[in-house]
This record gives C-alpha cells, sequence and structure tokens, in this order.
C-alpha cells in the first residue's frame, strides 16, 4: 500500500510501537503526573532535579506571585475588562415583540416555524473531555490514574465508493468527526462508535416517490460483515453468524497479481494500542459491501489528570463537523428528500429534490417523464451523531 500511496506524500510518521514508546515517556514525565493538590511541591522538586535550581516552596510561591499573568497591564488600560456578565444596560432587549395580531401574517408564521424547526433539528454541543466534566458529583466515578493509560485521535471522513469514475459523496475527501480512544478499546468498539447512514437505510433505486422505502430493512443486521485495514493487515468482524471475510476477494486479487504481505486477522480482542501504525496516515473501515470510510490516527498523548478519565465513556466522540442540508433544486425552502440521478432534463447528473417538487416536475399522473435514477435521501441523526446521506 505504501507503494500506491507514499507515506512522505502525506507527511505520517514511521509505524510506531506506542505501548513501549509511552513506558519510557512516563518514567521521565513521572513528577509531572502526580495529581495531588501540593504542586508548589512538586514544582520545587523539578526546579532541583532539572534545572539544578535550589528554590523552596516559598520561593516557587514568590515567583508565581511576581510573574503572573495579571501583572501584565498597559498604560490606560480598562480595569473593568474583561467582563464576567454583561451588565444590564448593554443587554439587547426584544425591540419588536410578536403581538396576537400579528400572528396572522404570513411572514411571521414562516419565521415561527423556522425558528421551531431549528430548535428541533439544531445539533446538541458535545461536552468538554476533561476531568472537570464528567466526576463524581454528575455519577461518573474516575477509574483511570493519570499516566497510567493514553489516547489517540482517530479522524473518521465521509464514506467514499472507489470504483472507477464514481463518487458518491462530495469531490473531495472531508472529515466527518473525531474520535479519542483509549490504548485500551478494542478495534470492535471503535467500529460500532464509527456511525453510518448505510447502517440504517438500504439506498436503493425506486421507481416513484410513492413506494415505501426503509420499512422492514434493517442492513446492520442483514448485513454485519465489516472490517478495518491497518498496516496491510485485515481485520475482520466475524463474530455474526451471517458474516463474511471482506479481504478474500481482495487478498486472492492481490495474489494473481504477485503483492505480497497482506495478512488476515479477527478484529475481536485486538486493543489498539498492541497496534504499530503510522500517525496521520490513511487507514480503511468497510461495511455495507462497499461503503468505505477513510480512518486517520491523527493525535496520541499520555493520559493526564485534566483529560477524561472515565473509562466507560470511551471511544468519546470529540467533536463533529457541522451537519449540511441539501435545499430543493427548484423551491429552494424545502430540504431535499430525494435525489435524481442521470436525468435528460436537468443539467446537472445528481440533482436533489423535496417530495413536492421531485412529484411535481418529474412525474405525470404517477409515471416518470423522461429516463431517470431516483433514489431517497436520508440525513442520519442519532444521539448527536450524524452522518449525511451519500
Amino acid at each position: 500500500m505504501e507503494k500506491i500511496h507514499c507515506p512522505e506524500y502525506t507527511g505520517a510518521s514511521e509505524p510506531l510501537d506506542f505501548t513501549t514508546y509511552f513506558k519510557e515517556y512516563q518514567s521521565s514525565i513521572q513528577l509531572c503526573l502526580n495529581s495531588s493538590d501540593d504542586t508548589f511541591a512538586q514544582r520545587s522538586i523539578i526546579m532541583n532535579q532539572e534545572f539544578d535550581l535550589q528554590l523552596n516552596v516559598d520561593d516557587i510561591k514568590s515567583l508565581e506571585n511576581l510573574c503572573t499573568v495579571n501583572k501584565l497591564t498597559v498604560p490606560d488600560e480598562n480595569l473593568s475588562l474583561p467582563l464576567t456578565e454583561i451588565p444590564e444596560v448593554l443587554a439587547i432587549k426584544e425591540a419588536h415583540p410578536i403581538t396576537a395580531a400579528a400572528q396572522s401574517l404570513e411572514t411571521v408564521e414562516s419565521l415561527q416555524y423556522f425558528h421551531d424547526y431549528m430548535l428541533g433539528n439544531i445539533i446538541p454541543l458535545i461536552p468538554s473531555c476533561t476531568g472537570k466534566a464528567y466526576n463524581k458529583e454528575n455519577g461518573f466515578e474516575p477509574d483511570i490514574e493519570p499516566g497510567s493509560a493514553f489516547t489517540y485521535s482517530v479522524t473518521v471522513y465521509r464514506p467514499i465508493n472507489t470504483l472507477l469514475n464514481v463518487r458518491w459523496t462530495n469531490q473531495r475527501v472531508r472529515a466527518q468527526y473525531d474520535i479519542q480512544v483509549l490504548n485500551t478499546t478494542t478495534l470492535v468498539e471503535l467500529a460500532n462508535r464509527i456511525k453510518c447512514v448505510s447502517d440504517v437505510f438500504v439506498t436503493r433505486e425506486v421507481e416513484s416517490v410513492e413506494e415505501v422505502v426503509g420499512v422492514g430493512d434493517n442492513p446492520k443486521e442483514n448485513y454485519p460483515s465489516r472490517c478495518i485495514f491497518i498496516e496491510n493487515v485485515f481485520y475482520n468482524d466475524m463474530s455474526h453468524p451471517n458474516a463474511i471475510d471482506y479481504s478474500e476477494v481482495v487478498r486472492k486479487w492481490a495474489a494473481e497479481k504477485d503483492i505480497n504481505g497482506f495478512k488476515n486477522k479477527s478484529m475481536e480482542g485486538v486493543q489498539i494500542g498492541s497496534l504499530k501504525f503510522r500517525l496521520g496516515y490513511g487507514y480503511v473501515y468497510i461495511h455495507q459491501g462497499n461503503c468505505e470510510h477513510l480512518i486517520s490516527f491523527s493525535d496520541a498523548k499520555l493520559l493526564q489528570s485534566s483529560d477524561l478519565r472515565v473509562s466507560k465513556l470511551y471511544p468519546q466522540v470529540n467533536s463533529i463537523k457541522r451537519l449540511t442540508f441539501f435545499h430543493c433544486y427548484i423551491c429552494h425552502i424545502n430540504h431535499a428528500s430525494w435525489l435524481v440521478v442521470g436525468s435528460d432534463r436537468l443539467p446537472m447528473r445528481r440533482t436533489f429534490f423535496c417530495e413536492k417538487c421531485c412529484k411535481s416536475y418529474m412525474f405525470i399522473d404517477g409515471k416518470k417523464i423522461g429516463r431517470f435514477q431516483l433514489y431517497p435521501y436520508h440525513i442520519y441523526d442519532n444521539d448527536s451523531d450524524h452522518e449525511e446521506g451519500s
């Protein structure tokens, strides 16, 4: 794989043994991992051992008081800044309240509908992954000691299809969300955290917008096979009785082309910390036949006292790309629910329609006008994990 996608061109690192690396790193910074409140004593020890400065605790306190950022002021600085709360005189009040008489206006009704719709579809903010976000007070007991584990940041990209001259999503590969995992997180747990619309809806061609789509379908149960490709190894999930080995056809093709080095292993029980891989290099998660997600390990760091230290909350979604809604090509008002492909009456190969406009422009008495392919378009929203329909 490195011969085709050269790691030097992507800025990726060499394959690293992170377990060995962090064991050596941990021994050199053990003082910094102490989670006790006696930080001045820790700093005194560090100053003595690392910098050969014989400073006691009182000296450290004096230095901190002398070098505090609060002393970084300039002449004529506004002493009332920064504001801790907005004064009443600066608060913006509602200038034009909606009266009962105004409720009959169509513009007011449209504004109210838009406001209510956005409240129901806005993406919730993901809480900060810090030790303060989850603690004993809100029902989560930290069970990981600082320095005893390390974490990875895994970037998951939008699904792509690698068929020649075909790409069902955007023309560029774009990040979808970032997942933080522990070194003890297994590949199965990581795969379970990757949410995709193809696991919920079967995107297939239909003949009419009246056709019921998705009723009785359970793609994740009917097509449970999946695998992750990392450093020339296919890690397959064969836990389901109906699962198949996705790597078999690839390994067979590679053998016919005299391409060696591909291996096949089970995904179950494989901890991410036990693997050697490159930071910043693209690997692949495959499921639902030909739905492929690029994934990359973008960062690795030793767990500290300020990080999330509740093991049951991993894998943790750190950030999600803003969900984009496609509007109807004709009315530009409603969100799209249908995708028309290859129509001889439209200037674009792929066109999005709402149901009303699709019925009125693409059909007469329920029959197609011209030749085109019709697909339902879904936007998946589940537990704050958002996937744009492909």
